[in-house]
């Protein structure tokens, strides 16, 4: 009963941070429940709620009106994971991770300090070439080295308004989430322990969502800025532990 009251308020705590940016629940999750819980049931966990959460928040923050801008995105982003899924049998991807985490850090720190000004604050009807360069390279990142979000948050964050860019994750990181869970359930990583762990967990993605909407309403441009740089630098730091 501990076990499950405590995946309650992680889960509570991941998917406020999730509703507010539009990613980062892994980091919460993996990293605080890696001290409790066994990473084999973690991952597809992790993967699972973050399907959930971005299926929820679909209804509140994309829009058929945008699909012709992030449809192709989660389509690049799935590709990306899957190419990065089958080099990772090939490659060794040590060196790959530590420089991609000194690059995050730092990615990071130019949230906290400050991005360009004048970001459009509605999506436009079709992605450029560069916004489809980075959900493909991140799509490669997170398959190689479990990395997604960072490529997709620095180009994304740099364009587009807090509202705008969390438009585009959602349904991107929806995309990639459900690749997951679909590798998962053929690995048969979704084991009856996972999907016990899923029913604890689902009333604290709930909550969390409630309050991450709440403040994402509440919160201005700076500190939401400065939110994801603490965040990125978060990612980084765990990856280089």
């Amino acid at each position: 009963m501990s076990d499950l009251i405590l995946l309650f308020l992680i889960s509570t705590a991941a998917f406020t941070l999730k509703a507010m940016t539009g990613f980062g629940p892994a980091i919460i999750l993996i990293c605080l429940g890696s001290f409790f819980f066994l990473p084999q049931n973690l991952v597809p966990l992790a993967a699972i709620l973050d399907l959930a959460a971005g299926i929820a928040l679909f209804r509140t923050t994309a829009s058929d009106k945008h699909r012709g801008f992030w449809i192709p995105l989660a389509i690049a982003i799935v590709i990306g994971s899957v190419i990065g899924g089958l080099l990772l049998n090939h490659l060794s991807v040590d060196h790959f991770k530590t420089i991609m985490s000194v690059a995050v850090f730092f990615i990071g720190a130019t949230f906290l300090f400050g991005s360009p000004a004048g970001k459009m604050a509605v999506l436009p009807g079709r992605p450029s070439s560069a916004d489809g360069f980075f959900s493909f390279f991140g799509g490669i990142c997170g398959g190689l080295i479990g990395i997604d979000g960072p490529p997709l948050v620095w180009h994304f964050g740099q364009k587009f308004s807090k509202k705008a860019f969390r438009q585009v994750l959602v349904p991107v990181f929806a995309a990639a989430a459900l690749a997951r869970v679909i590798t998962y359930g053929f690995a048969g990583m979704i084991s009856t322990q996972v999907l016990i762990f899923c029913g604890a967990a689902i009333p604290g993605l709930m909550l969390g969502l409630f309050i991450g909407n709440r403040v994402f309403i509440k919160i201005d441009q700076t500190w939401f800025e400065r939110l994801i740089g603490f965040i990125l630098m978060g990612i980084s730091i765990r990856h280089l532990w």
